[in-house]
This record gives C-alpha cells, structure tokens and sequence, in this order.
C-alpha cells in the first residue's frame, strides 16, 4: 500500500475516533 490510499483510511479512523469521543462525552455527562 502506498500512501496516497493510506492517508484517506488514516482521516477515517481520526474523524471516527473523535465521533465516538464526542458520543461517550455526551453520554457520560448528562
């Protein structure tokens, strides 16, 4: 794999890992 298809995967994963963060926070501090 070369990093032009590596990168776009690499954003996915940050903008789900933030999501989810985001999600936990909001459920946690009800």
């Amino acid at each position: 794999m070369n990093n032009d298809t590596l990168k776009p995967l690499l954003w996915v994963i940050v903008i789900t890992a933030i999501i989810s963060t985001m999600n936990w926070n909001s459920y946690l501090f009800k």
